[in-house]
């Protein structure tokens, strides 16, 4: 009788274990919100009176290293905690830990 508890709590806790992992790994692939067409046109956000244009690259930065710093026809934009004023890049959220970089063109 001992045998087939510990057996059954062992299946249990393997199904839980399984079903757990196979959740953040969809999450991971699937991630809920689509980069706005206007961005992947080319057309700047406007923070502080100036124009911030999309460039192609990337960076790969967890949540809890950006701050949200406003939004712009409907794309939140948000800049490291690290960085100090003058800001030199901003980035919007487009994918499971990946930024897009704004630059200013001058």
């Amino acid at each position: 009788m001992k045998k087939a508890i510990i057996l059954c709590l062992s299946i249990l806790l393997q199904v839980f274990i399984v079903s757990g992992c196979a959740n953040r790994i969809m999450y991971k692939g699937d991630y809920p919100f689509k980069e706005t067409d206007w961005i992947r046109n080319g057309e700047p956000i406007m923070f502080e009176d100036e124009a911030w244009y999309p460039t192609d690259d990337i960076e790969n930065l967890l949540d809890s290293e950006v701050i949200l710093i406003g939004q712009y026809r409907q794309a939140l934009f948000y800049i490291e905690k690290r960085d100090v004023k003058p800001i030199n890049r901003i980035y919007t959220k487009f994918d499971y830990h990946k930024y897009r970089v704004f630059l200013r063109m001058e």
